[in-house]
């Protein structure tokens, strides 16, 4: 019924037993304001926006260690946690792999996927550069194309260099 309410026909619901890893990257995608609005060489805009949080918000996994004697008894207990960040060119990796397939079909060749993965890449390498990770983050968001963080990229270097 809520696809037939005006109010209430555009609402996505996500219900999850627990947030995990997975399920912060769907939500991820519920929050960019041009997802399936980007042309077809483009879509890959809405997997690098949700996957780079994880490069500035950590997963962080704890393991905790018991010893016991010979009775059963514990003896040592030990937690630690273990901060991790993804690096960007594990996401240029991830959406190379196999089940991101479907962005490759907008390109020619698996090769021209690749040099597209890349020159995304090297533009938000370089705007980390000059911007803080929750902004490139936001730009990727936005963007509805790769003209606009290129554009940035050239507008914040052009200042930087007093142009």
């Amino acid at each position: 019924m809520l696809d037939k309410d005006p109010l209430t026909k555009d609402l996505t619901l996500i219900f999850t037993g627990n947030l995990d890893a997975d399920m912060l990257h769907e939500v991820g995608h519920t929050l960019d304001p041009n997802r399936d609005n980007r042309g077809p060489k483009e879509a890959v805009l809405e997997e690098f926006a949700a996957y780079y949080r994880d490069t500035y918000v950590p997963n962080i996994y704890t393991t905790k260690t018991v010893q016991r004697d010979g009775s059963g008894k514990i003896t040592r207990e030990e937690t630690s946690t273990n901060t991790i960040y993804d690096k960007l060119d594990n996401i240029k990796h991830t959406l190379s792999g196999d089940l991101y397939g479907k962005y490759q079909e907008a390109f020619g060749s698996p090769g021209a996927y690749v040099k597209q993965l890349e020159g995304i890449t090297r533009v938000i390498s370089q705007l980390e550069c000059h911007m803080s990770k929750p902004l490139v983050n936001k730009c990727l968001y936005n963007a509805r194309s790769l003209y606009e963080p290129n554009h940035l990229l050239d507008v914040i270097t052009r200042e930087k260099r007093g142009i």
